[in-house]
């Protein structure tokens, strides 16, 4: 049964009302010419119109509460109990006249309305839907207001029926309640209307309010730009100083971006710490970008907040209308395509270039397989020694991520890795890496290969603030020392977001795990940032090292290095060492700590045992690799 509200079933009861006294206006005007007559055939004569009338009260509300849409059912029935009532009241008025007379159309009447009332039994009865409220929600008041109102002027001529007059002010009482409760109702639903529109936290617009807004924009016909907002560093600050501080912030930013926007920009909250500006229009690409940087601009001053002041940055995605996109999913979603390329390419702005969706099908088709691929077990973890250059004993292990995709074969980190940075898929895989090394190195402790071993983990990772958590939970599970686990960095990464990255390192420090900055000379980090960092390895890049003998910069690049790992107490590490001439010259720097093809290429857990079972680790021994390995691809 459908539910209504009671201004609907006040619709009903008023519709009646007003029916019935109409009808009883007609009708019992016969009933005081027959009250005369003995008790017997007074009841009998009042009896057919009371029950008339209340048939007429019950079809007649029903069809109002069902918005007069009651079905077919209902409207057989209406029909039979109609007909059966005006026949009813003509019999009384020719009854009270003298002048009824058997065998008329009136017998004919009764047998029509008797056929309907059982046709209606056979029809199939829909549920009603409760009337939508629009311009018809006082039509029925309105309407049973007026017919009351016309009984009540045509008594006040005649001065006869009480029954009328009482029943068409009973309307009239309704229909002033059932009008206060429309205007109730109407307040009501502006404010739910309002609050459907309107970001609570904020008071901004918001996503449903921004298509609204984007569609009516498009309507017109005039060139606007969609900016999508992302804020810097904003997961940090809520996980640090509270979901209530971060909420403050956002009320505060919104707050911002609303004083710098324009009066025909329309300005949005999507959620989270996502915000969108309508910028209006006419505007050409300069405009847009114009109107972002004062955005931006808005963000300079530092936010207080209890008990720090905070400095935000953004990155803004812009998508142009017509030239971008014709629908309002088009342009979010190539809005939103441009932050994503301006958060990777850290600028503050990126207009959309059609270019960056040029493999975005592949794209998510690959992260589909990988995510099924981690899923199935398709992640296989390679090991590449890492040993002592004079010595040639075996120090260390970098463990690299290999996909053992079942069409494509073994894929290199390369393949593959760009994939997963800024997708949900980050955390699982790299969760499964570390949980891999870490089972790896439970199996082989306490024999050759119980050895630190160096896992790269990326950007994602240093913002991710639960991070060191998962570290240390995962080591319990596998019960293995935190100082066998070398957590690899590059410069780039910590430099992408230092302050996070730095905070994140040291508290995988104070676990235990150690930190290495991998691919070092190749990134922007200051030597003021590197003193402060928390640090205990450099990994010196291949690009220098492999032709360092034949090159003087990348000598001196080494040489550089090498020294200030040194001077910073650090451990240096050399990568890409193919020839036993580099290996003299490293040894020469002061560089004592090596990996690459001169000892191993990357190897399987399995053939990395049998590398460890059968070299010979002799002072000054130290043969070419390609004679030791088996045939197994990097």
């Amino acid at each position: 049964m459908a539910r209504f509200r009671v201004s609907t079933l006040l619709d009903g009861l008023i519709a009646g009302l007003a029916a019935a006294a109409v009808v009883a206006t007609i009708v019992f005007g016969g009933i005081a010419a027959v009250s005369r007559q003995s008790t017997l055939v007074l009841v009998v004569t009042i009896a057919y119109p009371v029950a008339d009338l209340l048939l007429v009260m019950l079809v007649v509300g029903f069809f109002a509460v069902s918005g007069w849409r009651p079905g077919r059912a209902w409207l057989t029935l209406g029909a039979g109990m109609l007909i059966q009532g005006f026949a009813d009241a003509v019999y009384l008025l020719q009854a009270a006249a003298g002048t009824y007379v058997e065998a008329t159309w009136l017998d004919w009447l009764w047998l029509v309305s008797f056929a309907l009332n059982a046709a209606a039994a056979w029809q199939i009865s829909r549920e009603p839907k409760a009337p939508t409220e629009d311009w018809r929600a006082l039509a029925t008041p309105a309407t049973a207001t007026l017919l009351a109102a016309g009984v009540l002027g045509s008594q006040s001529l005649s001065g006869e029926h009480r029954v009328a007059v009482v029943l068409a002010l009973a309307a009239i009482g309704l229909a002033t309640l059932r009008t206060s409760l429309t205007f109730r109702e109407v307040r009501g639903l502006a404010e739910v209307r309002r609050q459907a529109l309107t970001d609570d936290l904020t008071g901004l617009p918001n996503r449903r309010s921004l298509n609204r807004a984007i569609d009516e924009r498009m309507a017109e016909g005039v060139p606007f730009a969609l900016m999508l907002i992302d804020l810097d560093g904003f997961k940090e600050i809520n996980d640090t100083l509270g979901h209530s501080v971060g909420d403050t912030l956002l009320a505060l930013v919104g707050r911002r971006f609303g004083d710098a926007r324009r009066a025909s920009d329309h300005l949005a909250r999507l959620g989270g710490d996502e915000f969108a500006l309508l910028a209006g229009g006419p505007l050409d690409k300069e405009g847009a970008m114009t109107a972002a940087r004062n955005i931006l601009d808005s963000l300079t001053a530092p936010f207080p907040l209890d008990p720090v002041l905070v400095t935000m940055e953004a990155s803004v995605g812009i998508a142009m209308f017509p030239a971008h996109g014709t629908s309002a999913s088009q342009l979010l979603a190539y809005a939103d395509v441009a932050m994503y390329n301006a958060k990777r390419g850290h600028v503050e702005c990126v207009l959309y270039d059609p270019r960056f969706n040029a493999h975005s099908v592949d794209k998510l088709t690959a992260v589909g397989e990988l995510r099924r691929g981690l899923a199935r077990g398709e992640l296989v973890v390679y090991y590449q020694p890492q040993v002592d250059l004079l010595t040639g004993e075996l120090v260390g292990l970098e463990a690299l991520a290999r996909w053992a995709h079942p069409e494509r074969g073994l894929l290199a980190p390369a393949e593959f890795l760009h994939l997963v940075e800024h997708t949900n898929a980050m955390r699982p895989f790299t969760d499964q890496l570390l949980s891999q090394v870490l089972s790896q190195l439970q199996q082989w402790s306490g024999g050759a290969l119980s050895v630190p071993i160096s896992v790269n983990i990326a950007a994602p990772s240093l913002v991710d603030v639960g991070f060191p958590s998962t570290v240390s939970t995962l080591l319990r599970e596998h019960e293995v020392s935190a100082r066998l686990l070398v957590i690899e960095v590059t410069e780039n990464a910590v430099m992408a977001d230092a302050d996070r990255a730095v905070h994140i390192l040291e508290r995988l420090r104070d676990i235990g795990v150690l930190v290495s900055i991998d691919d070092f000379g190749t990134g922007m980090s200051s030597l003021q940032r590197l003193r402060s960092m928390p640090v205990d390895e450099l990994k010196i890049d291949r690009s220098f090292v492999t032709n360092m003998v034949d090159d003087d910069r990348d000598a001196a690049s080494v040489e550089a290095a090498v020294t200030l790992g040194r001077r910073l107490r650090l451990r240096v590490v050399a990568e890409g060492v193919e020839s036993v001439a580099v290996r003299a010259e490293l040894i020469a720097l002061g560089c004592v700590r090596a990996q690459g093809y001169l000892y191993s290429a990357p190897l399987p857990a399995a053939a990395l045992e049998q590398w460890a079972g059968r070299r010979d680790t002799s002072p000054g021994r130290h043969p070419d690799a390609a004679s030791q390995l088996p045939n197994v691809s990097a």
